[in-house]
């Protein structure tokens, strides 16, 4: 009896304890950029500021821990009408009310990549049109948990006029730090 109690026992510790993640929430980045399946899910966050009537959205993640990771960040401000960012809404780069600028850094290749706000403003006075502007959708901020969506065209050091790569399909589900 001793024999299989044992066993048995170590087996249910073991599956009691692999069960466990089950209940806790999984936080992501992930997108296709130019095609390509990527995920910043290393260290990702966001971090949800309110002061006074100023209110600021920071969305972080890097591709791997260490000293050098690729990384990924979205900057979400009210600054321009200090209206609520509210708990969902779609935030574009040509949104007026709104400012958002977003930032990927490829260490591989040592480029980094920019989309929102300023970029389209520079697109303007230079007379480029951005055919894929940034969209960020936020669709559940509950001050504990961000979800959302995004997308568009990121531009060579955040210049219109050169390269861009297309990021698509980009998804994340985040613990909110306040600050």
């Amino acid at each position: 009896m001793k024999r299989i109690l044992f066993p048995l026992l170590c087996a249910l510790i073991f599956l009691a304890s692999c069960s466990k993640g089950k209940d806790e929430p999984s936080y992501f980045i992930t997108c296709k950029i130019d095609g390509v399946e990527k995920s910043f899910n290393t260290e990702c966050s966001a971090i949800h500021s309110i002061i006074d009537v100023s209110e600021l959205i920071n969305i972080r993640g890097a591709d791997t821990k260490g000293s050098h990771p690729s990384s990924f960040g979205i900057i979400l401000s009210n600054g321009p009408a200090a209206k609520p960012i509210g708990k969902s809404g779609v935030f574009t780069s040509t949104t007026k009310d709104f400012e958002i600028n977003t930032q990927y850094l490829d260490l591989v290749s040592g480029a980094s990549y920019g989309a929102g706000t300023m970029v389209s403003n520079s697109a303007n006075e230079w007379g480029v049109e951005i055919e894929n502007q940034f969209v960020l959708t936020i669709t559940s901020n509950d001050g504990n948990i961000i979800e959302g969506t995004f997308s568009g065209d990121y531009y060579y050091y955040s210049g219109p006029l050169g390269d861009f790569i297309r990021i698509t399909d980009g998804k994340f589900r985040l613990k909110v730090y306040p600050e």
